[in-house]
């Protein structure tokens, strides 16, 4: 008997025929188990490149959760981590629903899940990381013309008012500025999402079905830009899935320009053809560049230097740190001469050493940053991450939290910045464990810090040490002993 025969006996044959079939018979089940193969075979080849890219991403969120997450933030990241999940799916249906081709929706959702930049957001307890599929459901509903009208507005609605809402709350919330910009720790961590990102939502705006997604992502990448801004992950969140599309939404529309024009469009062809070579060139020359990325989250990679994986910096190995804290050369007066502010040719000059001076620096608390920050024995959360492999952090942080973890694991939730200080390396840790001991409320975790950090000898000593809410915080004084830093990186 033809197939197609009993799926019509079942969804709606004759009265004749209804009446004749028995209705509490087993025809429904099978029709079912039917309509489950029939779906699935229409669906084979989208699960086929959908499914590979999802079990993959899930492992490799597990593998940066379990290296990066704190003990207290542990559930919050696995929520994150579910909340990108459900975002990926979502973004393969918007490229679809945007007649994305099968490969270039997979490219999508290639790059939401596994940049460097996203196992920092999806890692991450935050507001946005719950708002993004939300955004996405809310998006797939607006384009999908089968929709009434009224129900497209009102959803369209809902979707603006929730972006709105999420971005007055991050500009609202309160926090010091950062050393460097939220755009300087996404290159620290992913430079060719943020080359590839910025450029195709520029691109976008001359592809009429991706123009709006292409405005509101120059939209957010012009917030983390603004002064102040100092929300890595909260940007980040809702910024890659439209980084993500349109990556390769713009990818597929060159591709067809550049195949499908005529030749009374060869200047489309020649575009198009630019374009398609430049975004392949980011992707090998900015290659290298994601190692450090995937190194401050994944566990288990050398820092860049000899010796085992998580090693501390080697300049501290080599007896820097045991020097400083057995009372070794002080840090440089104030009045001393800076190297390069006596050229005679005069005031410009002086300027352009110092800021050279003060690059040389950023790059060396960047560089002994990264080392440590791959040490099997610390647990960062994504800010300090950043914070650390950005290079805004001050040196005496960074040596003496290399000393303590050679005796104890230590969770470090932030290394904030102090209120005012514009520019200056932060000098503040935020311990929120030790040995695997929760900080936040624990008199015993205080006076183990305390007993560490205010027993150290210049340069590394005078630290205060003080409970907060969330946890234990380490203030070293104004002033970061610039000669403490890597031979050959500092002045």
């Amino acid at each position: 008997m033809d197939s197609s025969l009993d799926v019509q006996g079942v969804t709606g044959g004759s009265a004749a025929s209804g009446a004749e079939r028995d209705p509490l018979s087993v025809e429904p089940a099978v029709s079912g188990t039917r309509g489950a193969r029939l779906w699935f075979g229409r669906h084979a080849v989208s699960l086929g490149w959908f499914v590979p890219l999802i079990v993959l991403g899930t492992a490799v969120h597990a593998a940066a959760l379990t290296s990066r997450a704190a003990p207290g933030e542990l559930p919050g990241a696995v929520a994150a981590v579910v909340f990108g999940t459900l975002a990926a799916l979502l973004l393969w249906m918007l490229a679809r629903r945007l007649h994305l081709t099968q490969p270039a929706a997979a490219l999508a959702v290639f790059v939401f899940l596994l940049s460097p930049l996203a196992l920092t957001a999806h890692t991450t307890a935050s507001l946005p990381n719950a708002v993004a599929p939300v955004l996405l459901a809310g998006v797939i509903v607006v384009i999908d013309p089968r929709r009434s009208t009224r129900l497209r507005m009102i959803v369209g609605a809902i979707v603006a008012a929730i972006l709105a809402v999420v971005l007055l709350l991050e500009l609202a919330a309160s926090g010091a500025p950062a050393t460097s910009s939220v755009i300087g720790r996404w290159w620290a961590l992913d430079p060719a999402i943020l080359i590839l990102g910025t450029g195709c939502s520029v691109a976008a705006l001359a592809v009429a079905r991706l123009r709006p997604f292409g405005l509101v992502s120059l939209g957010l990448v012009l917030l983390a830009l603004r002064p102040g801004a100092d929300m890595l992950v909260p940007a980040a969140a809702l910024w890659l899935p439209l980084a993500a599309l349109l990556v390769a939404g713009t990818v597929q529309a060159a591709a067809q320009a550049a195949w499908e024009a005529g030749f009374t469009a060869v200047w489309l062809e020649i575009v198009a053809g630019i374009f398609l070579v430049a975004v392949v060139g980011v992707f090998i020359f900015a290659a290298p560049a994601l190692a450090p990325g995937y190194r401050t989250l994944l566990e288990g990679s050398p820092g860049g230097q000899p010796g085992q994986p998580g090693a501390v910096p080697t300049f501290a190995q080599s007896g820097v740190v045991g020097d400083a804290a057995a009372g070794a050369t002080p840090p440089a007066s104030a009045g001393a001469e800076v190297p390069g502010t006596d050229d005679p040719t005069g005031p410009a000059a002086e300027a352009e050493s110092g800021r050279a001076l003060a690059g040389a620096q950023t790059a060396a608390r960047a560089s002994i940053g990264l080392q440590l920050s791959t040490n099997p024995q610390l647990q960062l959360s994504a800010e300090a991450t950043a914070e650390l492999v950005a290079g805004d952090v001050d040196v005496r942080s960074v040596l003496t939290l290399a000393q303590l973890l050679a005796s104890t694991p230590v969770a470090v939730s932030d290394f904030p910045a102090v209120a005012g200080e514009v520019g200056a390396p932060r000098r503040q840790i935020l311990i929120s464990s030790l040995g695997g001991r929760a900080s936040t409320g624990s008199s015993a975790v205080l006076n183990d810090v305390s007993a560490y950090f205010e027993n150290l000898a210049p340069p590394l000593g005078g630290a205060n040490v003080v409970s907060t809410d969330d946890g234990v915080l380490v203030i070293f004084p104004f002033g970061e002993p610039a000669d403490l830093l890597p031979a050959g990186q500092g002045p």
